[in-house]
């Protein structure tokens, strides 16, 4: 198993998309160019995993002790396999003084996919995150925060945000869930 930093040039750049879209509904996804666009910041990581051919990726930013897992995917036909805690040890390792915030999809709400929610919940949950104490809506959607191996605060995850966004894409896509 091997995790290998991607750069902005990069010939898997393709796969990473194609997983990318499949793997996050359109509502959830940040324009992939822009995302290929923040690679050239020393504070944002994309990582693929290969086992030995492509297995999935994950995509970070971090800001002073904070990295924030904007997107971890895993190719369908490999899900279940250890894959995704494999990359979060490896996350927890890398960036051992670190603390690891993402966002799911929040378990309370009923839908469509309310069982995909819980488990991607338990997941995390079995990987060691906690919740934290705040709920984010962001460009509509609603999401629970995890974090690992102690809670970030709002004040914390909104400077981070900015710091990778900044103020006006913060104030677009991003709100405080009451």
């Amino acid at each position: 198993m091997e995790f290998i930093r991607i750069e902005q040039k990069n010939k898997d750049l393709k796969k990473i998309e194609r997983l990318y879209i499949t793997a996050f509904p359109e509502d959830e996804r940040i324009p992939f160019v822009y995302l290929q666009k923040k690679l050239k910041k020393k504070t944002t990581y994309l990582y693929a995993l290969y086992d030995p051919s492509f297995k999935g990726f994950v995509y970070c930013t971090l800001n002073k002790d904070i990295l924030y897992i904007f997107y971890l995917a895993i190719q369908d036909e490999d899900r279940g396999q250890g894959y995704g805690s494999s990359f979060l040890k490896f996350l927890k390792e890398t960036f051992s003084h670190c603390r690891l915030v993402l966002s799911i999809e929040e378990t309370s709400l009923e839908g469509h996919n309310k069982e995909e929610r819980l488990k991607r919940k338990q997941f995390y949950m079995n990987n060691n995150f906690i919740e934290c104490d705040f709920k984010m809506r962001e460009a509509g959607v609603d999401y629970e925060m995890l974090a690992y191996p102690s809670r970030v605060y709002f004040p914390e995850y909104k400077a981070l945000i900015i710091s990778y966004l900044g103020h006006i894409g913060y104030k677009m896509y991003y709100q405080l869930k009451e």
